[in-house]
This record gives C-alpha cells, structure tokens and sequence, in this order.
C-alpha cells in the first residue's frame, strides 16, 4: 500500500509541474484594431477576436507567428528597445530569433509591415527576412511589402522595400550561385556578383523585386504615392511605451496567467484526488451498498475514510479554484 501512495504522489507531481513552466519574452502588443487575428505556437492555433478579447500586453516570443485578418491591424514594441513593428491586415508575420536587447530577425511570409527601429550599437542588427530579399537596418523607419504584382502576371509577386528615413541594406536572394572564381567561367556564361545582389537605399528610396523577373539587378527608385499614401493612413497610433509601463504590462499580465495558472492547478489536483478517492472506495467495497465496509469495526474501515478525505480534498481543491482564483 505504502508503494501505491509513493507512485501516485510522484504522478501528481509530475501532472501539474509544466503549468508553472517560465517563458521568454520577445514583443508586446502595444495597440491592436480590427476583427481579430490568429496566433500560432508550436503547432497550435489560437485566435484572438479583438470585439471580446483584450490583447493589450499579450507577449510573443520566438518562434511563434501572427496572422492578421482583413482591416486588423498590430503594433508591437520590441522588449528592451523602443522599435515598433506595425503589421498590417491580411499578414504573416513570424519572430525567428531574438536577441536579449533591441535587435532580431523576423519574417514576412505575405503582406505589408513597417517598422521603427531605434539606433542599435555593437553587433546588434534587425532584420527581416522575406521571399525575394533580406533587409537590415541598425535604426530607421522602413517598410516591406510582399503582395500580388497588380501590374504583372496573376502569379507574380512584388516584394518591396522602402525606406522613409534612415537607411536599409537589401540583399537580393538568388537561386543562381554566385561565382568568384572567373578562371571557370564558360564564354557566354553570366555572373552573378554580390555586389549586384546588394543595394542600400535611403529616405524616399525603394527596391522593387518580382519573382518574374530573377535575373534583373537591384536599383533604387523613388517610393511610388501608392506607398506613401497607404501609411498615411495608416501611420502609427502608439508610441514606444517606457521600461516601467512595459514592466508594469508584464506584470499585470503576469499576474492574470498566474490566476490561470493556479485555477488549472487546483481544479486538475481536485479531480485527480477525488477521483483518486472514489475509486479507493469502489475496488475495496465493489458494491457500495455493502455498509460493513464503512463501519469502524471493518479492517478497510481505514482505507474507506482515507477515500473519503480524498474526495473532500478534491472537492474542495475544485472551489477553492474557482472561488479564490
């Protein structure tokens, strides 16, 4: 009997560790509008329908990925820095990695983002990572789009980058290899230099990739009214929130999963013990009608009460739950 208790501890224990298990952070949703969005961790998709959910405060981190719907919108600060990424409707966006301050990668699978990205020092970088480039920026205001080419063909993308202030290395991505011994090259052969597939632009300045046209060089021109007048209208609304609200977010964020937290606890422990219990009682009277197992004078009279606390505890495990959290 001693061994089925010290077993049955061992799986309560191990039953309720991972929901006190810690995460990092990464962003922050600091302003969201529109219908709602999708997040996705690990596999699993959760959405968020902003007319019934608050998500002011709610935390990413790496790996996880945002899609937003038609007419929603987010902006997120970036922990430990005052970068604001904006991402518009009908988007997705992932976070790859993140460094402890300021910079990371990140990646736009479809649509359009903006980003704000204070002044990094050292070997801190931001990047964002898209089908036909890379971009990356050490403090600026820029944007990329990846969208359906509305002047091209119906399966051409447009990716773009511009740059409003600052400035924004764009690096053209390439299935051809890119040759730096010439000794090998055939006649008639094309080579690709690096320095063909690299460009910089500044304010006012954008890059235009479609994936029709591969083999055409990076150039900047100017950023076409289209672009300007769509962050326009649909410019920043936050700004960048200080270390002590962002903390105090955190807090009060942390504070509702700790809530969460206790209730999943405390309801799991209650069912377990009181399903614990019942079944005590069941293998040992194996029909419950039989009373001479609940009298003191019965050898299982112990085991039968044990059962009951069991029970009792479980019940109250579940209101405590429930009531306190």
């Amino acid at each position: 009997m001693k061994k089925i208790y010290i077993i049955l501890f061992i799986f309560l224990v191990f039953s309720v560790f991972p929901l006190f298990s810690q995460t990092s952070q990464s962003c922050v949703i600091i302003y969201a509008d529109g219908d709602g969005f999708t997040h996705v961790r690990g596999g699993t998709d959760v959405y968020y329908d902003l007319f019934e959910t608050d998500v002011l405060g709610l935390v990413f981190r790496q790996g996880d990925i945002l899609i937003t719907e038609p007419g929603t919108v987010l902006e997120l600060q970036v922990s430990g820095s005052d970068s604001i990424i904006k991402i518009s409707e009908n988007s997705s966006f992932r976070i790859d990695t993140f460094p402890e301050k300021g910079g990371g990668l990140f990646s736009l699978t479809y649509g359009r983002i903006r980003a704000k990205v204070e002044k990094l020092t050292g070997s801190q970088s931001f990047k964002i990572d898209g089908k036909s480039a890379v971009c990356g920026v050490r403090g600026t205001d820029f944007g990329y789009d990846i969208i359906a080419d509305p002047a091209g063909l119906r399966e051409d993308i447009l990716s773009r980058v511009y740059c409003f202030s600052g400035s924004v290395e764009v690096v053209k991505k390439t299935e051809q290899p890119v040759l730096t011994d010439t000794s090998a090259v055939l006649p008639g052969q094309i080579i690709t230099s690096p320095k063909e597939n690299s460009i910089i632009i500044t304010a006012n300045e954008m890059v235009a990739i479609k994936t029709s046209e591969p083999e055409k060089l990076l150039a900047a021109e100017t950023v076409p009214d289209d672009v300007t007048s769509y962050w326009d209208i649909n410019d920043f609304i936050s700004k960048p929130l200080s270390t002590i609200t962002m903390q105090e977010i955190r807090d009060s964020l942390k504070e509702k999963e700790t809530k969460k937290e206790y209730r999943l606890f405390w309801g799991s422990m209650g069912m377990i013990l009181a399903g614990t219990g019942l079944e005590i009682i069941t293998l040992i009277s194996g029909n419950i009608a039989n009373t001479n197992y609940f009298t003191a004078s019965s050898p299982y009279y112990p085991l039968v009460v044990t059962g009951g606390i069991l029970i009792g505890a479980g019940a109250g495990g579940i209101a405590a739950g429930i009531i306190r959290y």
